[in-house]
């Protein structure tokens, strides 16, 4: 058996234990070390091999068909559902020189429904990468970031300090370009700790809600399916589902969480503990009810036929099951849509722009606007750029603003957007919130 031939052998088995012994050690493949290489390749076999796919199917002869390498031969390795790893085979003096995917890949057979596996490496993984100065300047940033991280470790700090130190985190990481995000893996270690950071934030900034749906929660009977589903599908949209800690497991009595990325930092959220509490309880009592009332996929697919961008969720679940319509809240998602326009940051009112609506039977979904698609009129007012869909959103408001306003009365916006500000203010923190 040739060393190509092994190659591609083991390729097909997956098997980078055997061929990082058949690669040199000395050679850098896609311009990285046979060490990256293989790690890249073990992901993307393990990828595969988590859905069921062991090895690959078939392997067939192609050649490059773009400029970069045109002609240069090499091998499709093709999976049962038709997805392919494109592999240039470099040759030199009957031995391998370089091995690399290739985008624009022509086969001896046409395979239809082809879809690529594709491999890339950042910048900084390459073999003749040379940090610029400014990188170096970045590193030592990230570096010292971590430094100041690691100086919470063995204490106990309470969340409010802590995100107000993450502030500087977050400008750090927003002075990084786009392309050195995207090209540079150190970066990734501060993309983790802001993403982190930004879960354990949103405890101070959704708290108002989850003190609203807490005091809910609290006067429910939750023997009372009809209540506990009305009380699940008010919340459903929020931010609280997503954690950058793990809470101690007596965090009831103390409201202690340890970071995710360093379980050696210790968080006190008590001022914040309806937070705590309802990122436990409203998943909880969410996917009971989920999997209670879960329906086929061949339902789904029946049902999605017939309604445009239809949702897997226990909301859907019920209205095809026909359960639960006799609630209100099934009742305002047959009212026409009026869409809320969010530009630019999201004010901390906003997070209860679908709570009031729900509770005024208005059919609101928020709608997020860059500031770079608006911009200010002669009287320094900021409109919405015009574009297909913002007039077809335009012609929907109309519709909507109609009814609302025969239903709830000609002034329903300022009703509306009372609301949500008197929603925010009577959930403020408290001195012991819970």
């Amino acid at each position: 058996m040739t060393k190509k031939e092994a190659i591609v052998k083991y390729i097909t088995e997956m098997n980078t234990d055997m061929l990082s012994l058949i690669l040199d050690d000395n050679k850098s493949y896609m311009d990285v070390p046979k060490e990256t290489f293989i790690e890249k390749l073990k992901e993307t076999f393990e990828k595969l091999q988590n859905q069921d796919i062991k090895k690959f199917s078939r392997v067939l002869k192609g050649h490059c068909g773009g400029d970069c390498n045109n002609g240069c031969g090499g091998y499709t390795f093709l999976t049962n559902d038709n997805r392919s790893l494109d592999l240039i085979f470099e040759e030199e003096n009957d031995d391998i020189k370089d091995l690399y995917t290739c985008t624009i890949f022509n086969i001896e057979e046409p395979i239809e429904n082809r879809t690529e596996i594709y491999m890339s490496f950042y910048d900084d993984e390459k073999s003749n990468y040379i940090p610029t100065s400014k990188h170096l300047v970045l590193q030592k940033k990230i570096e010292t970031a971590f430094s100041e991280f690691h100086k919470f470790r063995n204490d106990i700090t309470d969340i409010e300090t802590f995100c107000n130190w993450n502030i500087h985190i977050v400008n750090l990481y927003d002075s990084i370009s786009l392309l050195e995000r995207f090209s540079l893996k150190f970066t990734n270690t501060i993309l983790d700790l802001v993403c982190k950071n930004s879960n354990i934030q949103k405890l101070i900034t959704f708290y108002p809600v989850a003190k609203k749906a807490m005091n809910e929660f609290k006067r429910l009977d939750i023997s009372n399916e009809t209540e506990l589903i009305q009380w699940v599908l008010k919340y459903e949209d929020n931010e609280l589902f997503y954690s950058g800690y793990e809470k101690v497991n007596n965090w009831e009595q103390n409201n202690l969480m340890l970071h995710s990325l360093d379980k050696s930092i210790v968080l006190d959220g008590t001022k914040y503990a309806e937070s705590l509490y309802f990122s436990e309880i409203h998943p909880k009592y969410y996917w009971e009810l989920f999997e209670k009332y879960k329906i086929t996929p061949e339902q789904f697919n029946e049902a999605k036929a017939q309604t445009k961008d239809l949702q897997y969720n226990l909301m859907t679940f019920l209205k095809i099951l026909g359960k639960h319509q006799q609630l209100d809240i099934f009742k305002t998602e047959n009212k026409p849509i009026y869409l809320k326009y969010v530009i630019g940051k999201p004010e901390p009112t906003d997070q209860f722009i679908v709570i009031a609506g729900k509770e005024l039977g208005i059919n609101v979904k928020p709608e997020q606007i860059g500031t770079a698609y608006t911009f200010k009129d002669d009287n320094g007012i900021t409109q919405i750029e015009s574009s297909p869909k913002q007039i077809r959103n335009e012609i929907e408001n109309k519709k909507a603003d109609k009814f609302y306003s025969q239903e709830i009365g000609p002034d329903w916006k300022n009703i509306f957007q009372n609301k949500i500000i008197e929603l925010f203010n009577n959930n403020q923190v408290d001195e012991c919130p819970f």
